[in-house]
C-alpha cells in the first residue's frame, strides 16, 4: 500500500505538471538534451486578484477615481508579494549561481526568467504555479498604409478635429488642461515644437515621462509614426494659426516599443512591463498624477486568426487597466476590407470598453465614407455578450491624416493608426470637464452619441458610428455636472530655472535661482520647495510671504557642488507646493533642467584628437537621438596627426539630426587677441535631396548665447570633388583650414567655448582636426615634432624616460594620464633647459597610459606601457 500511494503520488505530479507546462513549452524541453541550456519561461502564479469582482465592487460603490487607482495597486502589489515569496526563496540560489536576471510583474502576477530544463520541472510541480509557457511571442511590426506626404505648417484647423467636434469644446474652454496622454508607439521626437512644451519630463524625471526599449531618452529610431499619432492628440497650435492637435492643452509620456520592422522586434513581456509602467511610472503607490487618463494603442501584436489569448494574462491587463480607471484605446487594423479575423490584442476584451477599438474613415470627403484598409468585424473573442463580437466601436477621421514629424515636421499619413489617437483626444477634453468619470465612462459617452455611418445601428464596419466631442459633453452633462474651465482656479507654476540654465554650465558650484508664479486667483501665504538632483532631494525648505495673484516670486535654494564628468547628465528638478489650493493642473509646480557640467582650461587650447579620446581633453559630445554620433578615427594628409574627430554621415540614418561636439570652456585673457582655427574634411555626393552641413558657433557666456561662425552644407562645404563612398581624407589637398578672430565677435572676451554642430544628409563622413584657440601672436611659433620624442623603456616597470634630439624650444607641460583621462602627475620644462624627462612609473598598475605633451600651440600624446 505505501507503494501504492507513492506510485499515485508520482503520477499526480507528472499529471499536474503537463496541465502546467504549455504543450509548446513541453515540446521545447523534450528536444532540450543539454542541461546547461535556458529556456525564457513566464510563470503564472495562482493566486491573483479577481479584478472583475474588485472592478465591480468600485461600480457599485462609486469609489473616487484616485482612490480606485490607489487601492488596485496596492492590492496588485501585495498580492504579488505574498503568492511569490515561496518561490522567490526557492529561485534565488539558482539565480545566484548562474547569474540570471528574474523579472517580477505585479500587475499580472507573473515571473519572467531564463532555466533549464531540470528547474523548468520542479517549478511545474509546485502548487503556487499555476503555469508556465515559452516566453517567445513577440510584438509584431507596425502596420504602414501608404507613403507619407511631407508638408509644412499652414493655416487653419486639420480636417479630421472639425469632423469629431473637437472646436465645440474648445469654445467651452477645455484644451484637455491638467491631463496626461500615454503615447505607446514608435517613440516621440521630443524636441519637436508642437510637443515640447507638453512632455511630462519638462516638469517630472525622465524615467517617470519615457519608458525606453531602445532607447533611455525620447526618440523616433524607430519610425515617426509616434510622433505622428501623438501630433493628433496633443500637439500645440503654431502661431501661424497651424492646429493640428485635439487637445493641446494636456500633458504626454510615451514609449518606444512599438517598430517598423522584424528586427529587434520586443518580447511581448515587454507589453506587460508598458503597462505596469504607466500604473506607477513615479514607484509611489500613493500617488496618481502619474497616472494617465488615457492609454493611446496605435499598434498590434498577433494578426493569426485564432482565439488564443482571448481568456488569459492578455484580457486580465485589459481588465486592470480598466479598473485603474485609463481609457483605453486601440487603432482597429489595417487588414480591411476582406480581412477574416481581427489582431490582438483588439479582439480580446470582457467587455465593450476595455479594448476600445477604432476604425477609419475618410473625413476628406463628403459623407466621411470608410477607409478601404479598415478592418472589419466580428473577433474572435466574444466573451459572454454579443455585442462584443462587434469590431470597432466607433470610426474617426484616419485617412490623410496631417501631423507633427521629425524635429520639426509636419506629413500626411494614413491608417487606423490615425484615427485612435482623435479618440484619445477626445477623452482628454472630456476628462479635463469631468475628471471624477473613469476612462471607461466618458468612452462610453463617446460610443452611446457617435454619429450612425454606414448600416443604421451599430455595425462590424463603421461601430456605432464617428465620435462626436460636444455630443458626448452633453450626453455626460445630463447626470452630471462638468468643470467650468474659464472660472478662475489655483495654480502654482515653476515658470523658470535660471541658474543652472540651458544645456550646459562651466560652474562646479550650482546656486539653483528659480521664479514662481502665482498664476492663479486667490492669494498664497506658504509654500514648500524641494530641489532633487538625479533622483535623490537635496534640499526642502520652506517658505512664509504673499504672493498676490499674477506676482512672479524670485527665490534661491542652497548650493551644492558638482564635478565634469564625461557626458553625465544631470538632471535637477524643483518644485513647489502649497497645501492651502487646490489645482487643475499640478503638473506646472514642478520644472525641470537638464545639463552636463563643462570643463574650464587655459588658453591655449590644441586639440588634434591623438590621445583618442574625446574626455581627456574634456571635450564632450551631445546625442540626442542616441544614434551615430562624434567619433575618433584613423586618417591621413596632416602632418604629425593619425587621428581625427569622425561625424560618420555616410552611415547615419536619421536624416536632419543633430550632433554636437563641444569644447571645454576656455579661459583667455580679456587684454589680448586670441584666434579659433581649425581643419575639417568632407566630400558630398548629391544622393537625393539633403546636404551634410556643419555649424561651428562660439560662446562667451558659456553657452546662454551663441555666434555663429561659420555654416556651411553641400558642395559648399566638400573639400574634395573626387566622389568616393564611405570617405576618409587621404592627402593634404583633402583638408580646408580655416581662422576666425575672436575679438571680431567677442571684444574682450574673458572665456570661450566652441560648439561644433554636424546636421545629417546622409551623404558622406565628415571630419575635423587640428582645432586650436590661442594668442595670435602663436600663431607662427614653431613647436617640437612628436615622432622626435622617444620613450625609453617603453614598455617599462619602474622608470620612463622622455628623450628630445635638441634642447625644448619654448616651455612644455608634461601630464601623465591613465586611460580614463585622470591626471597622475604633472611636470614643467623650461624653454632651452634639460632633453629629458624622469619619471617614476612604479606605483602605477598593469596597463597603458598616456604622456600628454603641451606646447604653446600644439599637443601631443606618447604612450607608455606599464608591464
Amino acid at each position: 500500500m505505501k507503494y501504492l500511494f507513492v506510485l499515485i503520488a508520482m503520477i499526480n505530479i507528472s499529471l499536474h505538471a503537463q496541465n502546467v507546462l504549455h504543450p509548446r513549452l513541453q515540446k521545447a524541453l523534450s528536444m532540450c538534451h543539454d542541461e546547461v541550456e535556458k529556456l525564457p519561461i513566464r510563470i503564472e502564479m495562482t493566486d491573483r486578484l479577481n479584478i472583475v469582482q474588485l472592478y465591480a465592487k468600485y461600480i457599485s460603490q462609486n469609489t473616487p477615481m484616485s482612490q480606485r487607482a490607489m487601492e488596485t495597486i496596492k492590492k496588485l502589489k501585495k498580492k504579488s508579494l505574498e503568492s511569490k515569496k515561496d518561490i522567490i526563496s526557492f529561485l534565488q540560489p539558482y539565480l545566484r549561481l548562474n547569474h540570471i536576471d528574474m523579472r517580477n510583474y505585479w500587475i499580472v502576477n507573473h515571473i519572467y526568467m531564463e532555466c533549464n530544463r531540470e528547474l523548468v520541472y520542479e517549478i511545474s510541480q509546485r502548487k503556487d504555479v499555476a503555469f508556465v509557457d515559452l516566453n517567445t511571442d513577440k510584438i509584431s511590426p507596425l502596420d504602414v498604409i501608404e507613403q507619407e506626404i511631407t508638408s509644412s505648417a499652414i493655416t487653419g484647423i486639420e480636417t479630421g478635429i472639425l469632423a469629431i467636434n473637437a472646436p465645440g469644446l474648445w469654445d467651452l474652454g477645455y484644451s484637455g488642461r491638467g491631463q496626461l496622454v500615454y503615447n505607446y508607439d514608435t517613440g516621440v521626437s521630443a524636441e519637436h515644437p508642437a510637443l515640447k512644451k507638453r512632455f511630462l519630463a519638462q516638469h517630472f524625471p525622465m524615467q517617470q515621462s519615457w519608458f525606453g526599449y531602445f532607447r533611455d531618452f525620447p526618440n523616433e529610431i524607430n519610425s515617426n509614426h509616434g510622433t505622428h499619432t501623438l501630433g493628433t492628440m496633443v500637439g500645440e497650435g503654431l502661431t501661424s494659426g497651424d492646429t493640428i492637435g485635439v487637445a493641446p492643452g494636456a500633458y504626454w509620456m510615451a514609449c518606444d516599443l512599438v517598430t517598423s520592422t522584424v528586427e529587434e522586434l520586443p518580447l511581448l513581456e515587454n507589453i506587460v512591463a508598458a503597462y505596469q509602467w504607466a500604473l506607477d511610472s513615479d514607484n509611489n503607490s500613493n500617488t496618481t498624477m502619474d497616472i494617465p487618463a488615457v492609454i493611446n494603442n496605435s499598434w498590434r501584436w498577433n494578426d493569426n486568426p485564432d482565439t488564443t489569448h482571448c481568456n488569459d494574462y492578455i484580457k486580465d491587463l485589459m481588465n486592470v487597466i480598466e479598473a485603474v480607471g485609463i481609457a483605453n484605446v486601440f487603432s482597429g487594423g489595417n487588414a480591411g476590407p476582406n480581412n477574416n479575423n481581427i489582431s490582438a490584442p483588439q479582439r480580446i476584451n470582457s467587455s465593450i470598453l476595455n479594448t476600445f477599438s477604432v476604425g477609419s474613415v475618410n473625413a476628406n470627403l463628403s459623407g466621411n465614407p470608410i477607409s478601404i484598409f479598415s478592418s472589419r468585424g466580428p473577433v474572435q473573442c466574444p466573451a459572454n455578450n454579443s455585442s462584443l463580437l462587434l469590431h470597432p466601436q466607433v470610426v474617426a477621421p484616419g485617412q490623410n491624416v496631417r501631423s507633427s514629424v521629425g524635429l520639426n515636421s509636419y506629413s500626411t499619413k494614413s491608417g487606423t493608426s490615425m484615427a485612435a489617437p482623435h479618440v484619445s483626444g477626445a477623452i482628454l477634453l472630456l476628462k479635463e470637464a469631468f475628471p471624477e468619470l473613469s476612462g471607461s465612462e466618458l468612452l462610453h459617452a463617446l460610443y452611446q452619441t457617435a454619429i450612425d455611418l454606414g448600416d443604421e445601428g451599430e455595425d462590424n464596419t463603421y461601430g456605432t458610428g464617428m465620435i462626436d466631442c460636444l455630443a458626448a459633453f452633453e450626453f455626460l452633462s445630463q447626470n452630471h455636472i462638468p468643470i467650468d474651465p474659464l472660472s478662475p482656479t489655483d495654480d502654482v507654476a515653476i515658470i523658470k530655472i535660471h541658474q543652472p540654465t540651458g544645456e550646459i554650465s562651466c560652474l562646479d558650484i550650482i546656486q539653483a535661482n528659480f521664479s514662481i508664479q502665482n498664476k492663479g486667483l486667490n492669494p498664497i501665504d506658504s509654500l514648500t520647495f524641494t530641489m532633487i538632483l538625479n533622483g535623490v532631494t537635496l534640499e526642502t525648505s520652506s517658505w512664509t510671504g504673499d504672493l498676490e495673484a499674477g506676482e512672479i516670486l524670485n527665490h534661491s535654494l542652497n548650493p551644492f557642488t558638482l564635478f565634469p564628468e564625461d557626458s553625465i547628465e544631470y538632471e535637477l528638478q524643483i518644485c513647489a507646493l502649497s497645501h492651502n489650493i487646490f489645482e487643475r493642473d499640478p503638473y506646472n509646480n514642478c520644472l525641470v533642467q537638464r545639463f552636463i557640467i563643462i570643463s574650464n582650461d587655459l588658453a591655449p587650447m590644441i586639440e588634434s584628437f591623438e590621445s583618442n579620446s574625446f574626455s581627456i581633453n574634456s571635450w564632450q559630445t551631445i546625442n540626442i537621438d542616441g544614434q551615430e554620433t562624434w567619433m575618433i578615427e584613423s586618417t591621413e594628409g596632416i602632418e604629425g596627426s593619425e587621428l581625427s574627430a569622425k561625424m560618420p554621415l555616410y552611415s547615419y540614418n536619421n536624416i536632419d539630426q543633430r550632433d554636437v561636439l563641444m569644447s571645454p570652456n576656455i579661459e583667455t585673457d580679456p587684454n589680448d587677441s586670441f584666434y579659433l582655427s581649425f581643419k575639417y574634411a568632407h566630400q558630398h555626393r548629391n544622393i537625393g535631396a539633403r546636404e551634410d552641413s556643419l555649424i561651428v558657433q562660439a560662446s562667451a557666456d558659456c553657452g546662454l548665447t551663441y555666434q555663429t561662425l561659420f555654416a556651411k552644407g553641400g558642395y559648399s562645404l566638400q573639400t574634395v570633388d573626387t566622389l568616393k563612398f564611405n570617405f576618409i581624407p587621404e592627402y593634404e589637398s583633402h583638408w580646408n583650414s580655416v581662422i576666425f578672430y575672436l575679438d571680431d565677435y567677442f571684444p574682450n572676451v574673458e572665456n570661450v567655448l566652441v560648439k561644433f554642430t554636424s546636421v545629417n544628409g546622409k551623404q558622406n563622413n565628415l571630419y575635423l582636426d587640428n582645432i586650436t584657440i590661442a594668442r595670435l601672436e602663436e600663431i607662427d611659433i614653431n613647436s617640437i615634432n612628436s615622432d622626435e620624442i622617444k620613450l625609453i623603456p617603453n614598455p617599462t616597470k619602474e622608470r620612463i624616460t622622455l628623450i628630445w634630439p635638441d634642447n625644448p624650444k619654448q616651455d612644455l607641460k608634461i601630464d601623465l594620464l591613465d586611460i580614463q583621462g585622470r591626471i597622475l602627475g604633472t611636470k614643467f620644462i623650461e624653454e632651452n633647459s634639460n632633453m629629458t624627462s624622469s619619471w617614476d612609473v612604479s606605483a602605477c598598475k598593469v596597463g597603458l597610459y598616456l604622456f600628454r605633451i603641451q606646447s604653446k600651440n600644439k599637443i601631443y600624446f606618447k604612450k607608455m606601457i606599464k608591464k
